[in-house]
């Protein structure tokens, strides 16, 4: 047996190991310096708040990101809201593109007959009646 009023013998197998280490931290602890724990104490601590700061941060920083992707939502719907509410405007400027091409196309067609039938009053014209004698 030992001569440490502290120490403990355990008989038995390996059941024990738990009380065994309860037991030697209790002995750590009445052996160590009491400025020492408090410091360690303090330590741990500060660890512990600087963990839940982070932890704070980052829960911050989600419900910034929940709260911009609602927004982005929020602009997509009203987007749509602001298309269905309005879908004729689409078809209305539709159908002023597809106006103003029949028109173009309208007025160069008028143009290239006007051109043809010049030149072909240029290369075969009419007596000063405008009718042939026949």
């Amino acid at each position: 047996m030992s001569n440490n009023p502290n120490s403990v013998v355990v008989w038995g197998g390996g059941a024990n190991q738990p009380l065994i280490n309860s037991l030697n931290t209790l002995n750590t602890l009445k052996n160590s310096n009491p400025k020492e724990l408090a410091r360690k104490l303090n330590k741990i601590q500060n660890s512990n708040q600087l963990d839940l700061n982070h932890l704070n941060e980052l829960k911050d920083s989600r419900l910034d990101l929940i709260q911009l992707e609602s927004k982005i939502q929020d602009l997509k719907n009203l987007n749509q809201l602001k298309e269905s509410k309005y879908p004729n405007k689409i078809q209305i400027k539709s159908s002023k593109t597809t106006l103003s091409k029949i028109g173009i196309s309208i007025i160069a067609s008028v143009l290239l007959s006007q051109n043809l039938v010049a030149a072909d009053i240029a290369n075969n014209a009419l007596p000063a009646g405008g009718k042939f004698d026949g």
